[in-house]
């Protein structure tokens, strides 16, 4: 567990319980105790990042002000003309 952070331990014990994590070359269960000189294959796991929020600044003295369709706390959705950029920004 030390060894894959951030993992959800329902996804160790499944890439242990499907045979992916050998111990000496051999399957183990997930009860199986590390001894001294024992050798430990771990298969890559994606670790899953966290995705930054942005947040879109629309001046106030914009045209834009009256083509918001709809925004929440996650979402903005525009009437823009095309070709008109929006600049986002990390929150």
């Amino acid at each position: 567990m030390s060894r894959l952070k951030g993992v959800p331990k329902s996804h160790v014990y499944q890439i242990l319980s499907s045979g992916q994590v050998r111990v000496n070359k051999k399957r183990v269960e997930a009860a199986y105790r590390l001894q001294i000189d024992d050798l430990v294959r771990i298969p890559p796991v994606r670790v899953a990042t966290k995705v930054p929020a942005f947040r879109i600044r629309i001046p106030e003295n914009t045209a834009l002000l009256p083509r918001i369709l709809y925004e929440d706390d996650s979402l903005i959705a525009l009437n823009k003309p095309s070709g008109l950029r929006c600049m986002a920004v990390a929150a």
